[in-house]
């Protein structure tokens, strides 16, 4: 029932972040979900397909007792790593989940409740990776699920926009 394993150095950490194609995303993201979580008391995380946290933000004095559980960025999150938890639960069963208090695996995270849900490419539907908000009780409700399956798709949404404004640039003559 210990902290999950850290899978990044900061600099390893950094340069995956910068090449993950959920970069991209983040002006989205954090329009829509991280403005708000500073004064709604909640965090925000993403995290790539194995569950590994990127980004993690949101409310400061949260994201402070949250790290003493090891919710950080570069922290493994995924069902291997930590058992019952929002974040690899979602990736493993690729839908959005709501976990309460208890229902987490790991004793470290029964204070805490969380809804996370998976983002898939565009186009292949692969599994890029997930969006988290972890809190209260008020993270777990309809329309939380709500908001981050509508965020999940604004998120897609965006990636698939980006892709066809590339293709369809016009190319350097040769």
């Amino acid at each position: 029932d210990g902290p999950p394993p850290i899978a990044f150095t900061a600099a390893q950490l950094r340069d995956y972040r910068d090449a993950h194609p959920l970069a991209a995303t983040l002006p989205v993201i954090r329009r829509l979900l991280v403005r708000d979580a500073e004064e709604a008391g909640v965090i925000v995380a993403i995290g790539d397909a194995m569950g590994r946290l990127l980004w993690v933000e949101g409310d400061r004095g949260l994201r402070t007792i949250a790290g003493d559980m090891g919710f950080v960025e570069g922290a493994n999150w995924s069902e291997r790593a930590v058992g019952t938890a929002a974040p690899g639960t979602a990736l493993e069963l690729d839908r959005g989940v709501q976990i309460h208090t208890a229902e987490h695996f790991n004793r470290l995270v029964h204070p805490w409740s969380c809804t996370a849900v998976p983002v898939h490419d565009p186009e292949s539907r692969a599994i890029l990776g997930v969006i988290d908000i972890t809190g209260g009780a008020e993270v777990v409700t309809p329309q939380a699920l709500m908001l981050l399956q509508a965020t999940a798709q604004a998120a897609e949404s965006e990636l698939l926009v980006d892709r066809l404004r590339r293709r369809s640039a016009p190319r350097p003559p040769a």
